[in-house]
C-alpha cells in the first residue's frame, strides 16, 4: 500500500515538475508582453504628453514580473546618480531571459532620459521592434516546448513509477 501511495506522489511530483518548467517559457512570453507594452505606452507618453519617465513608470502597472523590474527601476532613478551597472544588476534575478535580451532591455532603460527627444523616440522604435520580434519567437517556441514539458514531466513520472515496480 505504501508503495503504490509513493508512486502515486512520483508520478504527480514528475507531472508538477512539468508544469513548472512550462510556466518558465510562458513567464517569458509574458514578460515581453509586459515590456512591448510598455515600450508603445512609453512612445506615446513621450510623442504626445511629454511626461517625464518617472511619472511615466508609476502611472501604469503590470502583471508579469516585468512589474518587478520596473519598481527596482523607479528605485534607481530616484538616486538620480545610477550606473549601467546598477541597471543590469537588476535583471540579473530574471533567468528565463537571455544575456542578449538582457543587455537589450538593460540598454533601452539606460538610455531613457540620456539622449536627446528625437533619438529617444528613434530609439524607442528600434526597441519596439526588437521586442516584437522576442515576443513572436518566445511564441513560437511556446507553442513547442510546453506542450513536451508537460508531457515530459508525466512521462517521466511513468518512467520511474515502471522501473520502481
Amino acid at each position: 500500500m505504501i508503495k503504490i501511495i509513493s508512486m502515486v506522489m512520483l508520478f504527480c511530483a514528475s507531472g508538477f515538475l512539468g508544469f513548472q518548467v512550462a510556466n518558465i517559457y510562458k513567464d517569458k512570453q509574458y514578460f515581453f508582453v509586459d515590456l512591448l507594452n510598455f515600450t508603445k505606452n512609453l512612445k506615446n507618453e513621450i510623442s504626445f504628453m511629454k511626461t517625464d519617465i518617472l511619472s511615466i513608470l508609476k502611472k501604469y502597472e503590470y502583471k508579469s514580473d516585468f512589474n518587478k523590474y520596473l519598481k527596482e527601476y523607479q528605485n534607481l532613478l530616484k538616486l538620480k546618480n545610477y550606473t549601467k551597472i546598477e541597471i543590469d544588476k537588476i535583471l540579473y534575478s530574471f533567468s528565463f531571459l537571455s544575456d542578449y535580451e538582457k543587455n537589450t532591455i538593460n540598454q533601452m532603460f539606460f538610455e531613457l532620459g540620456n539622449i536627446g527627444y528625437t533619438e529617444q523616440l528613434e530609439r524607442l522604435n528600434f526597441y519596439e521592434n526588437v521586442y516584437k520580434d522576442a515576443l513572436e519567437r518566445s511564441r513560437q517556441k511556446n507553442d513547442k516546448m510546453i506542450p513536451f514539458c508537460k508531457k515530459m514531466g508525466f512521462l517521466m513520472g511513468a518512467l520511474i513509477c515502471i522501473v520502481l515496480i
